[in-house]
């Protein structure tokens, strides 16, 4: 039931994010992105999130966020660490983090829900190929 309802709070984040962040929060947005792609990990990946739910101010949405992560960690943790362990997986998941963040920085709420959307849209349909070639 939380992964469901993930891509509906991800995608209302961001957009928030848009309309509330500060220049601190865009600090610690662009601090999780990542220098190489090899750097990629699911603990950048939360930190990334988080960083999104924390640019809302409201301290419910960071919750949520970091609740369905941690519930959700040993499931999907291990086949987002295969993912971002392919460099053309971790370059567009980087591509998309870095899309999203400009969207916030540029206070496009619009782009920032919809950037968030195709990201989440992308990752969950590779976690169902990867899932499927694990059996």
């Amino acid at each position: 039931m939380f992964v469901a309802i993930l891509p509906y709070i991800e995608q209302a984040n961001a957009y928030t994010a848009a309309t509330k962040r500060n220049n601190t929060h865009l600090k610690e947005i662009r601090a999780c992105l990542p220098e190489e792609t090899s750097d990629f990990s699911w603990e950048q990946d939360l930190k990334f999130h988080a960083a999104v739910a924390r640019a809302t101010t409201n301290f419910f949405r960071l919750h949520v966020i970091m609740d369905i992560f941690e519930f959700t960690r040993e499931f999907i943790g291990p086949v987002v660490e295969d993912l971002a362990g392919k460099e053309d997986n971790a370059g567009t998941i980087a591509g998309h983090h870095t899309a999203i963040f400009l969207a916030i920085k540029d206070k496009d709420p619009d782009r920032a829900r919809e950037t968030m959307k195709a990201h989440l849209a992308w990752t969950n349909q590779k976690l169902i190929e990867t899932l499927k070639k694990k059996g």
